[in-house]
């Protein structure tokens, strides 16, 4: 019997939950097993209280997640009711536990399988769950945001009212110019200026440059803003001569100032060179910001 501990690291059961989860996720079924034996009161305490549910979930998710099926299978036994983990092996790409799962009645959970699978780009999964009458909320968005192009065509190209209403911003903001393209050839559902502004504040200046060309929505003062806090100097450069006149004085020294604190010099420099001199005021909060980060130097 596990006794009161006395370390101040909080109960017995803390420990016991976190071991659990993590030799079912590692798929040591043998070591499951004996933690269920050793302390039968704290493993019925996971499997039965409510307050403690959450724990037995976790682990039978931990176990889903990585494709121990015949883990799953022990612990699914040992308490049939919580109906969990599919979206969990959805998401891993585990199909056999996925198939497994759905022959035990099991269909969903805190997350939808689908868009769980779609988001990692495990297209078998997504075509067995589809066949089956399964659909994904987000997976259309979720897919996009991966850079998963074959798993968008397939749900594109299924029945099912897949939405995409942020697909595009997705696949933009991780730079997935690809995926960019063909929701803009297929897809009516267009984007929003989160597109370049995204795209700018993680440097894919390819397609922040093609969302120009070929897209109306444009960017707000967050472009610049996000991408000179990330040091992205050719995104900076190339907005400040594109959209340099739509952004406001303050907007350019706020990007300065992030500059600044993130020890981005040629931004500063860059962004000093063409506000500063007529706008001196400015100077204050981006020193202020060298300062307080330790990016000044003597030499700046």
């Amino acid at each position: 019997m596990v006794t009161k501990r006395e370390d101040r690291r909080g109960p017995w059961r803390t420990d016991f939950a976190w071991t659990l989860q993590e030799a079912a996720g590692q798929g040591h079924l043998e070591t499951v097993k004996w933690l269920y034996g050793y302390d039968p009161q704290s493993a019925h305490a996971l499997g039965a209280a409510a307050g403690n549910r959450v724990d037995f979930l976790k682990t039978l998710q931990e176990a889903a997640a990585e494709g121990h099926l015949e883990t799953v299978k022990w612990l699914y036994g040992y308490d049939p009711e919580p109906a969990q983990g599919l979206s969990s092996a959805a998401g891993g790409g585990h199909l056999p536990v996925v198939e497994w799962l759905w022959g035990q009645g099991v269909r969903g959970d805190d997350h939808n399988p689908i868009d769980s699978a779609a988001a990692h780009g495990h297209l078998e999964v997504i075509k067995w769950l589809h066949v089956r009458g399964a659909r994904g909320y987000h997976a259309m968005n979720n897919a996009a945001a991966g850079g998963h192009l074959e798993v968008k065509k397939l749900l594109h190209g299924n029945e099912g009212g897949y939405n995409a209403d942020a697909a595009l911003d997705g696949a933009a903001k991780t730079g997935h110019l690809d995926v960019v393209k063909w929701l803009h050839d297929n897809r009516t559902e267009g984007c929003t200026t989160a597109a370049m502004d995204g795209a700018a504040e993680n440097g894919h200046l390819d397609v922040v440059c093609w969302l120009h060309d070929y897209r109306t929505q444009g960017c707000t003062g967050n472009a610049i803003k996000w991408a000179a806090g990330n040091g992205h100097l050719p995104v900076v450069e190339w907005l400040y001569k594109l959209y340099g006149s739509q952004f406001s004085i303050p907007n350019l020294m706020n990007s300065a100032a992030l500059a600044a604190r993130g020890g981005h010099l040629k931004i500063v420099q860059m962004l000093a060179m063409n506000c500063w001199f007529s706008h001196p005021k400015y100077l204050t909060p981006v020193m202020a910001n060298a300062f307080m980060y330790g990016q000044w130097s003597s030499g700046y």
